[in-house]
C-alpha cells in the first residue's frame, strides 16, 4: 500500500471536512501531521494483530543474566560487549514470542524454567547459564515507521484489509478536540469514529486474521504481511 493510497481515502471521507483538503486533495502542508497519526494507528494495530515478525540470534555467556533486545545491545566494533549478533536489528520489538536455543529447542521463559520474562524485550536467567549458546528470538515487530519528504508515492507496511480500520483511528485523531482527555468531554464524531475502528478490529479478529504466534513463516507470508 501507498502513502498515497492512504491520503486519496481520507480526502474523500474522514477529513473531508476538517479543513484539510482543498479541491479534492489533502493540502500538502497538512500531510506531516497526518503522516503522524498513520504512524501511530499503525503501532496500535501492530500491537493488537500482530502483523510482522523479526527473528533475531543472541549469544549466551555465562557472565550475563539479563538480554534486553535494543539497539545498544547489538554486537560491533564499536560495541564489542553487545550481545544481539544479528547487525541489522533496529530494536523494533513488541514483544518476545518465542525463543529456542542452538539445538533448536524451545526455552520457556514463562518463569517456570531458569529464564523468566522482566520486561516485553527482556528476559533474565534465574542461575547463570551453564555454557555458551546462541538463542533465536521470535518477536512480534513493530512497521517501519513513515517519513514524509515531500513524497507520496511510499510504501506503507500495510494491507488493504486494515485500511478501514487504520482511517477509522485517524479520524478519531483528528475529530477529538485538542487538549480533550475525558470521555465525556469528546464529540459524537470523534466517539463515532472510536466505536467504528473497535468494530472493525473485532471484525477482523472474528475472521481469524488476528495473526498469532503458533503461526508459521509460510503462512505468515502467504496472508501477505511482511
Amino acid at each position: 500500500m501507498k502513502l498515497d493510497d492512504i491520503l486519496d481515502s481520507l480526502a474523500s471521507s474522514e477529513l473531508a471536512n476538517l479543513n484539510f483538503v482543498e479541491n479534492g486533495d489533502i493540502v500538502e502542508a497538512k500531510i506531516p501531521k497526518i503522516v503522524g497519526a498513520i504512524n501511530l494507528g499503525l503501532t496500535k494495530l501492530y500491537t493488537r494483530f500482530k502483523l510482522k515478525k523479526g527473528f533475531i540470534t543472541v549469544s549466551i555467556t555465562p557472565n550475563t543474566l539479563a538480554y534486553e533486545l535494543s539497539t545498544a545491545n547489538v554486537a560491533s566494533i564499536g560495541n564489542p560487549t553487545g550481545y544481539i549478533t544479528t547487525e541489522d536489528f533496529t530494536g523494533d520489538v513488541i514483544e518476545i514470542l518465542n525463543i529456542k536455543d542452538s539445538a533448536g529447542c524451545s526455552v520457556s521463559f514463562d518463569g517456570i524454567g531458569v529464564v523468566v520474562l522482566l520486561k516485553t524485550n527482556l528476559f533474565k536467567f534465574k542461575t547463570a547459564p551453564e555454557e555458551v549458546d546462541t538463542f533465536t528470538i521470535e518477536y512480534s515487530a513493530l512497521p517501519t515507521k513513515l517519513v514524509y519528504v515531500n513524497d507520496t508515492n511510499i510504501d506503507v507496511e500495510l494491507t488493504d484489509m486494515y485500511l478501514p480500520a487504520l482511517l477509522m483511528f485517524i479520524g478519531s485523531r483528528f475529530a477529538s478536540p485538542v487538549g480533550i482527555s475525558f470521555d465525556a468531554n469528546r464529540n459524537s464524531m470523534d466517539i463515532n469514529y472510536l466505536q467504528q475502528y473497535e468494530a472493525e478490529c473485532q471484525r477482523l479478529e472474528m475472521l481469524g486474521l488476528d495473526v498469532g504466534n503458533d503461526l508459521d513463516t509460510d503462512l505468515f507470508s502467504e496472508r501477505g504481511f511482511i
